[in-house]
């Protein structure tokens, strides 16, 4: 009886795990959550003379984490909101120009690819995009090429250094 019971969770299992590799489950952000961050995004870049001397890193919020919102201005200060509290830093000007020629190099950021098979939990996944000017990233998080590769390394290790 014992074998048989544990056979059939050996077989759900199997199932689960098979039906998640061939469709995997995706946890992207939703629109209406994305959208509150852009207008976040929009009121902390209008600040600036000049939008593209502004970028702006979104990151949401899951289960346990919550969302952040990073603007860097070309001057190397950083406003960061997280958790509905603001701190500001100031970032070396080794890592800002780094941070800008990257960004700059990757622009249309709409041209970024997203991997089609990002695997994410549902509830403790989050997605990560760059707005800069006019333009949104796609989730760097999940990126299919290299430059967004390095995008997402570079945000990051900004976060980690603060």
């Amino acid at each position: 009886m014992v074998t048989l019971a544990l056979r059939f969770i050996f077989c759900a299992c199997c199932l689960m795990i098979g039906a998640l590799w061939t469709s995997p489950v995706a946890a992207h952000v939703s629109p209406a959550v994305l959208f509150r961050h852009v207008q976040q995004s929009e009121v902390a870049a209008r600040k600036t003379v000049d939008p593209f001397d502004t970028l702006v890193v979104l990151i949401s919020r899951s289960t346990n984490t919550c969302a952040v919102t990073m603007t860097v201005s070309s001057g190397g200060t950083i406003s960061l909101v997280r958790c509905n509290r603001t701190t500001t830093h100031q970032l070396s000007e080794v890592t800002v120009s780094k941070f800008f020629d990257d960004v700059n190099s990757a622009t249309p950021l709409t041209s970024l690819t997203e991997r089609r098979n990002c695997i994410k939990p549902v509830s403790f996944a989050t997605t990560t995009h760059i707005v800069y000017g006019t333009q949104i990233s796609p989730d760097i998080s999940c990126s299919g090429d290299d430059m967004g590769q390095k995008l997402y390394h570079d945000v990051f290790s900004i976060l980690s250094s603060l």
